[in-house]
């Protein structure tokens, strides 16, 4: 998360005020995609990073921790960072929830109001994240997927000057399925084919006016990577998407 250009700009933002309570959600803070790639390099089962760690580097880094919430698809993740972090629920002043993404509805709803520290689903969040972070997920999927992805994504954060989605993942010079040795159709964007997957999100749910006024995209593919200092095959593409006026 640090590693990414929109990071630094998401810390100035929050030192700026004594009154910041902008939302930070971690989406998939204990991504497990990152998780089977130490297994089979190092044997490593529990690697710190995949345990919560990003939000707490946010929180140590000068975020307010009572803003912050990371979310993952299973509770296991999240026990083992309260185990490593030797916090818990009670003691860790940022929020852990569980939830799946798909849950998120692309029709408009009704969310009863709730403080952060009584948010238990992403449907609570609906239009009221400035900071949405998703590292390794996309590109688990499939390109149809990856775009529904987005479009709920769009529908989690506020409509409001300075909002940024940002992550990192695996991508491709050529956008097309990646190999998987598990069989799974997953596809690899290119950074351009990856700006028209949130423009067509966007467009979805807020209309082609708006994009063009409001929304602009980054992403880079980078020639190499390593994890821990272990070579990875795979280029990872670093983006991020701002709501700007």
């Amino acid at each position: 998360m640090s590693q990414n250009p929109a990071y630094s700009g998401i810390l100035a933002d929050a030192k700026a005020s004594p009154e910041f309570k902008s939302i930070f959600l971690d989406l998939g803070c204990c991504s497990e995609y990152f998780l089977s790639i130490l297994i089979s390099c190092t044997g490593d089962i529990q690697p710190p990073h995949l345990v919560g760690s990003d939000v707490r580097k946010l929180a140590l880094d000068g975020y307010p921790p009572s803003n912050i919430i990371g979310c993952d698809l299973r509770s296991t993740y999240i026990d083992l960072g309260h185990e490593l972090y030797q916090d818990s629920s009670e003691t860790c002043r940022i929020r852990f929830i569980t939830g799946d993404m798909f849950d998120i509805p692309l029709n408009t709803v009704e969310v009863e109001y709730r403080e952060v520290s009584e948010i238990t689903t992403l449907v609570q969040l609906i239009g009221r994240v400035k900071y949405l972070y998703v590292g390794a997920v996309f590109h688990l999927f499939d390109e149809n997927t990856q775009l529904a992805i987005a479009q709920r994504l769009a529908r989690l954060v506020s409509r409001e000057e300075g909002v940024v989605i940002f992550g990192r993942h695996q991508g491709s010079e050529i956008p097309t399925l990646l190999h998987d040795h598990l069989g799974r159709k997953r596809f690899g964007h290119n950074p351009e084919s990856w700006r028209k997957m949130w423009q067509d999100a966007f467009t979805q749910t807020d209309g082609e006016a708006y994009i063009r006024s409001h929304v602009i995209v980054n992403a880079e593919l980078s020639s190499s990577h390593t994890l821990h200092g272990i070579p990875i095959a795979h280029r990872q593409l670093t983006w991020s998407v701002h709501l700007g006026w």
